[in-house]
């Protein structure tokens, strides 16, 4: 769990200097719903990278829950965001 603006950053720093690069990153809503200040999208994602040197193409897909909160400006900001992948991690070692 990435809990702070510090952890994100230091997460996303270690994606960008691994050798793991997402081709592609496809997001599917399938609700949406408005609350007070609060929004919550619920959906699907599909997702391919290349990993290693030489690449090999990993696809993935799953599901997700992002939690928005309005801000004074009008504009939405992340407050909350999960996701777990479809795919079974031992699948590959049978």
């Amino acid at each position: 769990m990435l809990v702070g603006k510090k952890a994100i950053e230091n997460s996303m720093n270690m994606d960008e200097n691994s050798d793991m690069k997402i081709t592609s990153f496809k997001f599917n809503t399938k609700d949406l719903w408005i609350s007070g200040d609060q929004m919550c999208e619920v959906g699907t994602y599909d997702l391919s990278m290349a990993v290693g040197n030489p690449a090999k193409t990993t696809n993935d897909h799953g599901k997700y829950l992002t939690i928005y909160q309005k801000q004074k400006d009008g504009s939405w900001k992340i407050k909350a965001d999960m996701w777990n992948t479809d795919l079974n991690p031992f699948a590959s070692s049978q």
